[in-house]
Order: structure tokens, then sequence, then C-alpha cells
């Protein structure tokens, strides 16, 4: 703690050696949030990260520098991670959907990510899927005016962000992912909905350029295919993002709020967005996306023995297939009844 109160005084230099010195002293941290220990010095810890944080935000000019000294170790100690992401997300839910923190905090989610690509993407898809869960218990007709479509949308950006380089981990959690996706395309904003586009074409990227496992040409080919097919007009129109040039520059554009934010239901809008720039997703569209993801998962399942990949899609399809959730049974329904044509 003194270190991080002198850091703020310091000049330039004296900063990089203060993160020199501060970065060895990071894993002890682990020390201090144990179960069997005091809840007071679990605040501590909490405090301190709290603190980091702030650093993280404040100090601009040295912002690459902590996010790869201060985040990347603390990325290597696995006992710190949920409570790191907790305090990510409550800080991104805290300041708002749209908001600089949600980027600074999904960015940070990615320098986390360096040491511990496994853990950190397991986390964070773990999160959004009980989130996702938790929209039954109290289900509205859409997703975006549920209590919990904040956390949502903040958890999918860390998606998008963790998607690149494949920080997501996507062999490992492909029917995750696959099944996100088919619940969050064409909701929310331009932004949002140009950010869940991102998301596939990195998805399938890094399918292309994956090492482990080795897929075949002919899987390989299929990918390139995927990729230029989820890039055409076509595509943007499934996933509601028509009237983009780009869905890249759309997804990253500036969120910032400012006097031209608006409503619509509950859900925000930003730079200006109006109701025109809602396009609802037709149940079709919904089927022409899913064949398309699911021919991506049988041809690279050929290419791996004893792949279970389809099995736990089907189950989470199945399981909101037939649970009351206006905003997601009718998806459910369709994804599962694509899966089931296929078996």
């Amino acid at each position: 703690e003194e270190c991080i109160q002198g850091f703020r005084v310091s000049s330039i230099e004296l900063k990089h050696l203060c993160l020199e010195y501060m970065t060895p002293w990071l894993p002890n941290l682990v020390r201090f949030c144990k179960p069997s220990e005091e809840n007071k010095r679990q605040k501590q810890v909490a405090g301190i990260i709290e603190k980091l944080i702030l650093l993280t935000i404040e100090e601009v000019e040295m912002y690459p520098s902590i996010q790869a000294k201060i985040w990347g170790s603390i990325g290597q100690v696995p006992e710190l991670i949920d409570m790191v992401l907790d305090n990510f997300i409550h800080r991104s839910v805290n300041s708002g959907l749209g908001s600089p923190m949600v980027e600074i905090m999904a960015d940070t989610a990615v320098a986390l990510a360096s040491a511990n690509v496994p853990l950190v993407a397991k986390k964070i898809i773990g999160r959004l899927c009980r989130v996702v869960d938790k929209t039954c218990q109290s289900p509205t007709p859409l997703l975006e005016q549920h209590m919990m479509w904040d956390d949502i949308a903040i958890l999918a950006r860390y998606l998008l962000m963790l998607s690149f380089n494949n920080s997501l981990d996507v062999v490992r959690h492909l029917p995750y992912l696959f099944h996100t996706v088919t619940f969050l395309v064409c909701s929310g904003s331009l932004s949002m909905r140009a950010s869940t586009h991102g998301l596939v074409i990195n998805i399938i990227h890094s399918l292309c350029t994956c090492t482990k496992p080795s897929f075949s040409e002919e899987t390989q080919r299929l990918l390139r295919l995927s990729l230029d097919e989820f890039s055409l007009p076509k595509f943007y129109l499934l996933f509601g993002i028509s009237k983009v040039k780009s869905a890249a520059v759309t997804a990253f554009r500036s969120s910032y709020r400012h006097p031209n934010e608006r409503w619509f239901g509950n859900e925000r809008s930003f730079s200006g967005a109006s109701s025109q720039d809602r396009e609802r997703l037709s149940l079709t569209s919904l089927e022409v996306i899913t064949d398309a993801l699911l021919e991506i998962m049988e041809a690279c399942m050929r290419d791996i023995p004893d792949c279970d990949w389809l099995t736990s899609w089907t189950s989470l399809a199945k399981s909101f297939a037939f649970c009351f959730n206006p905003a997601l049974q009718p998806r459910a329904l369709i994804v599962f009844g694509c899966i089931s044509k296929s078996i």
C-alpha cells in the first residue's frame, strides 16, 4: 500500500522502479485471502486490488506497463482470479454499460489472461452463462429489459476483448460460446450487436489458426469460407447490423456518455442510436445462423476424437428450450431443433 501511495507522487522513471519493486510481492496477496483467514484480511486484499484498479485508470502514461507488470503477474496466481474479476465486473457495472470503465476493465481482463488463458476464459464464460441462467428466475419479454442485462452485455464485451489472439481458449469452450452467441445475436445497441458479430468472426479465426487440435485441409477450407460468409451483407443483416459499413469499426466506436444518449425500453443506446437502429431477430434468421455455426462445429469435430461439443451444446439449448423465458426460450427451441436435425 505504501508503494501504491508513493507511486502516485513519483516521476515516470521512479514509477517504473516502483512497478519492478511491487511485482514480485503481488503473489503474496494470496496468503491473505484463504477461506481460513479472517474476513478482515480478505477485505484488505480487496482494498489493495481496488487501489491497483484505480492506478490502472488514473496513470495514463503508465497504462501499458501497469497492464503487463501488475495484472500479468496477478494472472499467474489462480487463487486471486475470482476476487479480481469480481472487482472488475463490479466496477464495470457501477460505471454503466458503454462507459470507458468497461473498456478499461475488459482490456485489463486480457492482461490478466495473458498468463493464464484457460482459467480466465473459463471464469468469464462461466460467469456469463450463470448470469444468463438467472434470467429464467424473473423472465422478461426481451433480454435487454432484464435487470441483469448490464451484467450480460459487459461480460459479452469482456468475451470480445478476450477473443483476440485466442484468449478465449476456443477449443475448450466452443459449445458455450456458440450457445451464448445464439442468445445474444441481434440484442442490444448497435455497438453490442456488432460486438456479437465480431465475437463470432474471432472465434472462427481462432479455430483457423489453432495448432491443437490440428484440423484437416478440408476443415480449414470450410473455416476460411465461413469467415468470408459471416462477413457478407447477408450475415450483417442477420446480426442486426445491416446499416453499418464496418462491423469492426462499429463494435469499437466511442461509447462515452454524452447528451445524445437516448433510451428506448430498458436498453441504453449509445452514440445517439435511435429506435430506428433496432433490427429484430426473426427466428428464421436465427436458424440460418445456428445452421452455419453447427456446420463449423461438425466439421471441426470430425478431426477431434471423442469430441463432446455437440452433446454439450445440445444440453445447453435443451435446458432453455423447456424453461419459461420469453426472451430466450424461442431461441433455444430453434437451436435445439437445428441440432436435432443434424443428429
